[in-house]
């Protein structure tokens, strides 16, 4: 059995976070051509996400966070290993990439959130 869930913040996701908190998601962005002989130096109207760079950022926010799952034996978590790593998650292209932990590891930041049975 699953005995707890926890959801941690990535040092990747601390960093990225703290870019966005300042000067929003980078990249995402694609300035529209000036219509109508705008004046040299004038900004357009605004700009619109470009597409390809707004799904791959979406992409990289799968990053900021991982989960822990603490089984009640080695069987479970072998067994949940062997059904669910590579598993594709939510229909998003993402594959989720399973990894054992030692018991004795200790994790730095809080729980995003957390489940226990």
């Amino acid at each position: 059995a699953i005995r707890s869930v926890s959801v941690y913040l990535s040092d990747f996701g601390a960093e990225q976070q703290a870019r966005e908190d300042v000067s929003g998601p980078a990249g995402v962005w694609q300035q529209q051509q000036q219509a109508g002989g705008g004046e040299e130096g004038e900004e357009a109207d605004g700009a619109e996400a470009d597409n390809e760079k707004l799904r791959r950022y979406e992409l990289s926010r799968f990053r900021y966070y991982y989960g822990v799952v603490v089984c009640d034996s080695v069987a479970t978590a072998e067994h949940l290993y062997a059904e669910c790593d590579g598993a594709e998650f939510e229909y998003s292209a993402m594959s989720l990439d399973l990894r054992f932990i030692p018991d004795e590891m200790s994790f730095e930041r809080t729980p995003r959130d957390a489940a226990t049975t």
